[in-house]
């Protein structure tokens, strides 16, 4: 999570990164140590927009 806080939070970049790395994690196509364990292929972002008052939550499965 720590690229969440470095990166800042431009608008849509954001959680279109999310999903990004969800899609990576569900094809098993991450590095050794950075691929969580998998065991129903299911995963989530959550992402809140412009001043908190926007909530986007995207559940994707493999």
């Amino acid at each position: 999570m720590g690229f969440w806080v470095r990166g800042g939070h431009p608008l849509g970049a954001t959680g279109l990164a999310m999903i990004y790395e969800l899609v990576k994690q569900l094809r098993e196509e991450r590095e050794r140590g950075r691929q969580a364990p998998l065991r129903r292929y299911i995963a989530l972002a959550h992402n809140i927009g412009g001043t908190g008052h926007y909530g986007y939550v995207t559940i994707l499965r493999r």
